[in-house]
């Protein structure tokens, strides 16, 4: 055999060219080293005298184009949060293979393409990033970044114009604080009885998991104040014909009857609306709580209620045996949950304080709903439930209103080109808590849905987390009610 030749510069060029432009046209576990040669320009001869280091500099290309961009992500992102660096280091990765990288990016189908990175990357990506094969949350960050990341970068190779380092930088803040770092670094959801990932939302069809396995879409329709009759069925009808599969009532509200009719006339199959009602403070104890339960569904017209909430807790300001009282109610829920006239039991407006006694029952709360906004975090509430397993709901996400005209909230807002409403409700979901928006008026039902096209950076959440107290309703310490 004639003696093997050096791989030379061009030589690597040409193979790199070849293996790019087979990158973009198949799944990358069809291609051969044989293929590429023969793309290369190279003879079958001097094919097989390239043969091992063929091999070993197509290893090298591919390690080369994984490690160059996601060592700048583990470092920049992951570490030291350097937007405009990380940008900057993109841009340069491109620049300096910009003809082979075009390649990568030019073909009609960049969905096709992108998946065909995920299968080469991913095996080598999570390694880099210590994270375990088994570990579903973190898969999802990193293929998440892979799907927003890689089409952003196309855009910017096929477009005509040079794209500022500072407006990259703001587009991918945006998707990876959004998909990998939300992901990553944010505690998920807690089931009772296991951890479940899964903080990112990305439709309204999105759900959680309760620890009964009741799955809950993660974003609510509000009623409380909604007028019982018309006002109250045509305002869910429009929820329910904007994509909401979660409604929110209370036999306080007094339109449980009207709720329950625009359930059965939207024509929606009932396993597929989620229904939320609460028994109030005047029917605790056992035997009220369960006659309560049972009188909500005859006004709804329901054979089972999907999640029941004990509205306000019994407190020592006016009990001394609060915790007893507590208790009795949450013994009815506990019953008609074992009946299948309840799918789900939780609390509303519960602090810690008054959670730990239920916490030590046979079947513990699954979720709070409570005051939450800007001005109003409930960090430590939040903290406590996160832990213990209970997911939180947001009642009055905009504060009653109040947040609607905030200087803050409307600068921001305009930032990202949404209304204060939309900012209050992101807000939210990017904490893991439901929101439950109310309105009567189509228009801002279906606004106040259209959530999922934008995200909040950590900054401006951490903004909003820590602005001053803007509390709108009652501490449940405090209630006479």
């Amino acid at each position: 055999m004639a003696k093997q030749p050096e791989i030379t510069e061009a030589t690597r060029e040409a193979f790199v060219d070849a293996f790019c432009w087979y990158y973009a046209q198949m799944p990358i576990e069809k291609i051969t080293v044989k293929e590429v040669a023969r793309k290369a320009g190279y003879s079958r001869v001097t094919f097989y005298n390239y043969f091992k280091d063929v091999y070993d500099l197509l290893d090298q290309i591919q390690e080369e184009f994984i490690s160059a961009v996601f060592a700048d992500m583990k470092h920049n992102i992951l570490l030291t949060r350097d937007w405009n660096q990380f940008a900057l280091s993109f841009l340069n990765i491109a620049r300096a293979r910009e003809r082979k990288v075009r390649v990568f990016f030019t073909g009609a189908n960049t969905g096709a393409f992108v998946e065909k990175v995920k299968a080469c990357v991913m095996p080598k990506v999570l390694p880099i990033l210590r994270v375990s094969p088994e570990d579903q949350k973190a898969r999802f960050a990193v293929e998440f970044y892979l799907s927003g990341v890689i089409p952003m970068l196309g855009a910017w190779l096929r477009s005509d114009r040079a794209l500022p380092v500072e407006e990259l930088a703001a587009l991918i803040q945006g998707i990876l604080e959004d998909g990998v770092l939300r992901q990553l670094e944010r505690p998920p959801f807690v089931g009772s009885k296991e951890k479940e990932g899964g903080l990112f939302v990305k439709t309204i069809a999105d759900t959680y998991t309760l620890g009964s396995g009741v799955t809950i879409p993660r974003l609510g329709f509000g009623t409380y104040k909604t007028p019982e009759g018309e006002v109250v069925e045509a305002s869910v009808l429009a929820a329910l014909e904007a994509g909401y599969r979660h409604i929110d009532t209370a036999a306080f509200y007094g339109n449980e009857v009207g709720v329950g009719r625009a359930i059965a006339k939207s024509g929606i199959p009932r396993e597929e609306i989620f229904v939320t009602t609460k028994v109030w403070n005047s029917e605790r104890g056992y035997e009220k709580a369960k006659a309560s339960i049972l009188a909500s569904l005859d006004r709804l017209g329901l054979d089972c209620v999907d999640l029941c909430l004990i509205h306000w807790p019994a407190i020592p300001k006016q009990f001394d045996n609060w915790e007893d009282l507590n208790l009795d109610t949450w013994r009815a829920f506990v019953e008609l949950h074992s009946l299948g006239k309840i799918r789900a039991i939780g609390v509303s407006n519960f602090k810690p304080r008054h959670l730990k006694a239920l916490m030590e029952t046979e079947v513990p709360p699954m979720v709070n709903q409570i005051e939450c906004h800007p001005g109003q975090p409930q960090n430590e509430t939040l903290a406590y439930c996160q832990e213990h397993g209970i997911l939180v709901e947001a009642w009055s996400p905009m504060g009653r209103g109040k947040l609607l005209d905030h200087p803050l909230l409307t600068e921001m807002a305009a930032k990202y080109r949404v209304s204060v409403a939309q900012l209050c409700i992101r807000w939210c979901l990017q904490r893991g808590i439901v929101p439950l928006p109310k309105s009567v008026t189509p228009d801002r039902i279906r606004e106040n849905a259209d959530v999922y096209g934008f995200a909040i950076s950590a900054e401006d959440m951490a903004v909003l987390t820590g602005m001053p107290p803007t509390a709108t309703s009652h501490d449940p310490d405090e209630i006479d009610f």
